[in-house]
């Protein structure tokens, strides 16, 4: 007699996730294993490759999102709610045109916008995530002040 067994109906989204860290963690060997590896072997070290990582952090909340705008882990993004710990992960679509990055996602259960001006250093992220059928929790995130850095403050 086979068993019943129950699927989560979140599973596709848990192993998307997993895939885009597993991608992202492969990435980072990549980048910044081998390098050291080359030098152990005799050879000349070779300095790790930058990936370029835009961030736009709230002049006020510090509330954060941050994701790569270009190399082989383009898209991926981490949002972080300082007040409460909240973070979301995810892979997006980025685009760079006239000076303006964009970060877009759109998911069942999550919607994801996000510009920066380059020249300016100052951008707008919103994000819309479904805590439950019919209930979604909404963030702003308005970089305003170029020099804010990224990342939660004590």
């Amino acid at each position: 007699m086979k068993s019943q067994r129950l699927e989560s109906p979140h599973r596709p989204r848990i192993c998307r996730t997993l895939l885009s860290i597993g991608t992202a963690l492969v990435a980072f060997g990549l980048v910044c294993v081998r390098p050291a590896q080359r030098a152990e072997a005799g050879g000349p070290p070779k300095p790790p490759r930058k990936l370029p990582l835009t961030c736009i952090s709230d002049s006020v909340t510090h509330d954060n999102l941050s994701f790569f705008n270009a190399g082989p882990l383009t898209g991926i993004y981490h949002y972080v709610q300082c007040s409460t710990g909240f973070m979301l992960d995810g892979r997006g679509t980025v685009a760079n045109q006239s000076g303006v990055v964009t970060l877009t996602d759109r998911e069942p259960d999550r919607s994801v916008n996000a510009g920066l001006l380059t020249s300016q250093n100052t951008g707008k992220a919103s994000i819309s995530f479904m805590i439950a059928p019919g209930v979604f929790q909404y963030f702003q995130v308005n970089k305003t002040d170029p020099s804010t850095p990224c990342g939660c403050r004590d």
